[in-house]
């Protein structure tokens, strides 16, 4: 932003009470960029009551049901910021209510999806759970590239429990040495032909395994 850039030597552009109502009030109007920058901005002001911490919350509410992972992420930084005290356990609701609205989307685009994966991460294990309903979302597609399919079959098991499938396959091939295993797994409806080689070290005792070291496609 470039008032702040210029006030910048001085701390920037300090935020009021009035600003904060003005731009959170208007925030439908303003382009997704510039509304990131302006949540960045909002995590400067230290709000004077929990009433008011509600208040800006309850206007800014709708970016939760964006499927934009960059709004959706710059919106919960600030909610976290402003959930704070008697009003921390408002967290896990706002993350539920974000991963309900990113993992809904059926055609996301595999960067969409690499970029709502990244963001799962970034939130750590104790967000997991809001994710954990929406593991299918993580389960690599046909259009997913080598490198996005290996992150997601990296990560995927952590939302799936035990009770949970991650893939169907009709036909399974399995080949190995004594330092890695190949596990194909034939017209699997989700991906299609998936080669996954599988380091010996990290497999699991019950037969999962947490760290693939690749993933391929059947031709």
């Amino acid at each position: 932003m470039t008032l702040d850039d210029i006030l910048e030597p001085e701390g920037g552009v300090v935020i009021s009470r009035s600003m904060v109502k003005h731009l959170t009030s208007r925030s439908h109007n303003l382009p997704s960029t510039v509304l990131v920058d302006v949540l960045r901005l909002l995590m400067r002001y230290e709000p004077g009551s929990d009433q008011e911490r509600l208040d800006i919350m309850n206007r800014l509410d709708w970016l939760l049901a964006s499927p934009q992972p960059h709004l959706v992420e710059a919106a919960l930084q600030l909610y976290f910021h402003l959930c704070s005290g008697e009003l921390c356990h408002l967290r896990a609701d706002a993350v539920a209510r974000a991963a309900a609205a990113l993992c809904r989307p059926a055609d996301a685009t595999p960067p969409v999806r690499w970029l709502t994966l990244e963001l799962v991460r970034r939130l750590g294990p104790e967000h997991h759970p809001a994710f954990s309903p929406h593991y299918r979302y993580f389960v690599p597609r046909p259009s997913d590239g080598g490198a996005l399919s290996l992150r997601l079959v990296q990560f995927v098991w952590r939302l799936a429990g035990p009770d949970r499938y991650l893939f169907t396959a009709p036909k399974v091939f399995l080949a190995g040495s004594p330092e890695r295993v190949c596990l194909t797994l034939f017209d699997v409806p989700e991906t299609g032909d998936l080669t996954l080689t599988l380091k010996r070290s990290e497999s699991r005792p019950d037969g999962r395994t947490a760290h693939p070291a690749g993933v391929g496609r059947g031709g």
